[in-house]
């Protein structure tokens, strides 16, 4: 079994209300899954911890 695709998921939901932390303000919650695919049909998921949209580049490349 090879892998044969993968893909990533973002996930991007506004907050109604910011937050901020010591070092940023957060307007939305972001995360990514990832979606990866055998060659043989079998399909896992996962999810990237950490800042979303720079993980999921990394996955990608």
């Amino acid at each position: 079994m090879k892998i044969a695709e993968v893909h990533t998921h973002l996930l991007d939901h506004p907050l109604d209300v910011a937050f901020e932390s010591a070092s940023t303000r957060f307007k939305s919650r972001q995360h990514i899954l990832v979606e990866i695919v055998c060659d043989g049909g079998t399909v896992g998921w996962g999810e990237c911890l950490g800042p979303a949209v720079p993980n999921a580049v990394m996955v990608q490349t």
